[in-house]
């Protein structure tokens, strides 16, 4: 992942939601840089093929509302 010419992470994994329609992507990347709404680029490919710069947005866990009808909270 690239912010303003520096790697700032690395993409782990990328596929396309269906459910979102729409591709996502596991990434490690800078603590500071985990607000989502904060804009990066991720490079696909591999080193010495051809590469892409791709636009993405950092977003939290999980994406979709949780909508489960149990509690599986810890008692309190």
């Amino acid at each position: 992942m690239i912010l303003d010419g520096k790697v700032v992470g690395c993409s782990t994994s990328r596929v396309y939601s269906a459910f979102l329609r729409k591709m996502i992507s596991l990434c490690v990347i800078d603590r500071e840089l985990t607000t989502p709404g904060t804009q990066v680029a991720v490079v696909w490919g591999d080193r010495g093929a051809v590469q892409r710069e791709i636009r993405a947005t950092v977003a939290k866990l999980p994406f979709k509302e949780d909508k489960r009808r149990i509690d599986v909270s810890p008692s309190t």
